[in-house]
Formats: structure tokens, C-alpha cells, sequence
């Protein structure tokens, strides 16, 4: 993130290690703020796209359209990579989810929680969206959520680990928990 200018202005720059700057590309004026590592791209995501780069910097494909939504979640499970985003939030009062966005392959669907929700995270199987007392379960391929009661009160999502376990807090105490395919 270059701020030297009268305008922001974000780089990419790869290097290899050992080695020289292997190339370096201007991404814009938006800020970014998460990259990930999918099918040989790097995945640039700001704050309205997907920008998709090899290691050279060099722009691979068409970015893609997230304007409005925000990266929650990226997994790669069995060689497919799923990405979960949110509906950007405008209040500052907590995190209300009642739909999300699950993009995979050529696949691109908005899913409808049941409740609404703290969190949304991806599992090996399933998307969870996470209230403070149940958890929601749709399986990769399907459309809707199946709900199951939570064994404690949540009041934040820290992460998910393997063998679809979360980890979750509940005021100052923290548990892991096993949740449904």
C-alpha cells in the first residue's frame, strides 16, 4: 500500500526466494485486504474484486465482482476452491448475516440462513452460519440449511479447524466444537 501520492495506491510484488523481484503490478486505488493461493493464481480480493495474478504479477484473467460483499472464508477442499463471502457491513454494531455467497468452479450462489447470524466459515463438506445458539449446515452442492442446536452460547466465531471442529467463544471462554457434515 503506497500513501506517498495525493491518492492511495496498492502494489503486487512477487519475488522468488533467493532471488530478484520476479515482476510488480499495480492493483488501483482499493485497498486489499486478503490474498490466497488457488489453481497456480494468486487471488488479490479488495474491496470490489477478485483480481487473479500469476507469479510473474501478470494479470491471468478477468477479475471478478464482489462489490458489496466481503471475503469471510477461503478452502480448498479436494482440489476445489471455495470461497465464502458476506453482505458488507454498514453498522458498527455487531455482525448480522442472513445471507451468504459461495463462489466454486463456474458456480456463484447467494444461500439464505435460516436465522441470522455472528459468523459464516466454510467446513470440509458444508457451509456453517453461526447463531448464538445454533449452528446452520449446507452441504457443497445444495441450497438450503439445516439448523442443530449449539451446546453453548456463542458470542464469536475465532476459527474453524480440521474434521469440521470450531473454535468459538462464549464471553471469556473458549471451546472447541465438533459440528455436523
Amino acid at each position: 500500500l503506497d500513501t506517498t501520492g495525493t491518492v492511495i495506491s496498492t502494489e503486487l510484488q512477487t519475488f522468488q526466494p533467493g532471488k530478484l523481484s520476479t515482476g510488480k503490478s499495480s492493483l488501483g486505488e482499493h485497498v486489499a485486504y486478503n490474498i490466497y493461493h488457488a489453481n497456480g493464481l494468486l487471488n488479490i480480493v479488495d474491496t470490489r474484486q477478485i483480481m487473479h495474478y500469476n507469479y510473474r504479477a501478470l494479470e491471468e484473467k478477468q477479475a471478478t465482482l464482489i462489490y458489496g460483499y466481503t471475503m469471510e472464508d477461503v478452502k480448498t477442499v479436494n482440489g476445489t476452491t471455495y470461497q465464502l463471502l458476506i453482505p458488507a457491513q454498514e453498522t458498527t454494531e455487531g455482525i448480522h448475516i442472513n445471507n451468504v455467497r459461495l463462489m466454486y468452479g463456474a458456480t456463484d450462489r447467494v444461500l439464505h440462513l435460516p436465522s441470522e447470524c455472528i459468523a459464516a466459515k466454510i467446513g470440509t463438506h458444508s457451509v456453517y452460519g453461526f447463531s448464538q445458539t445454533a449452528v446452520s449446515a449446507c452441504r457443497f452442492g445444495e441450497t438450503s440449511f439445516k439448523s442443530y442446536a449449539l451446546p453453548v452460547s456463542v458470542t464469536a466465531v475465532l476459527g474453524m479447524i480440521n474434521d469440521n471442529r470450531v473454535i468459538a467463544a462464549s464471553g471469556s471462554e473458549i471451546y472447541v466444537i465438533e459440528l455436523p457434515e
